[in-house]
């Protein structure tokens, strides 16, 4: 029993958690159809922790807002995906040249540019010379350690600084660059 909400809440807490007992296999199902396999179990544990937030007790048809929410879990992970693969698009395209191949990717790719140049119009010039030349111009940090006359280190972290603060004003995390 619920003691802070008492014996009716305890009694709908009960029912929705088994209607989600009961909903999980389908649900599972359903999101395996439209997402594939690896993410199906994820995107039903993702719709379901979606749920127990907006607070089950509220909500009328359970059934339908569970696979709702599970689609609407698919379209936001295609989204980051999009978004992903724009910003290794863009990368790729400032490092070597090449142009986007399709319209989409080419205004994803053109606002992550912006974003980008925004970001580092926004640092320190240090920094954003040091970004510039080791992370996108491949140059060796100890020679520009050199010219800026600081140790490696410190380039090293102006590089780590730069590269964080860009990530944050793109809206990219760590994993959204990794292969």
């Amino acid at each position: 029993m619920d003691i802070e909400r008492g014996p009716a809440a305890a009694r709908a807490a009960s029912g929705w958690h088994n209607v989600l007992r009961r909903q999980m296999p389908a649900l599972e199902r359903w999101a395996q159809r439209i997402s594939g396999d690896h993410e199906a179990a994820d995107v039903a544990q993702e719709a379901v922790l979606r749920l127990l937030e907006a607070g089950p007790e509220g909500i009328e048809a359970l059934r339908a807002w569970l696979f709702r929410a599970a689609l609407t879990v698919v379209i936001d992970r295609a989204r980051r995906r999009k978004v992903r693969q724009a910003a290794k698009e863009a990368l790729a395209w400032v490092g070597c040249g090449a142009a986007p191949r399709t319209p989409e990717a080419s205004a994803l790719v053109a606002s992550v540019v912006n974003r980008l140049a925004s970001a580092l119009g926004q640092l320190p010039e240090p920094r954003r010379e040091a970004f510039i030349r080791v992370r996108l111009g491949g140059e060796a940090a100890a020679d520009l350690a050199r010219e800026y006359q600081v140790s490696s280190r410190t380039v090293e972290r102006w590089v780590e600084r730069a590269t964080e603060h860009c990530r944050t004003r793109v809206g990219l995390r760590s994993e959204d660059l990794a292969a």
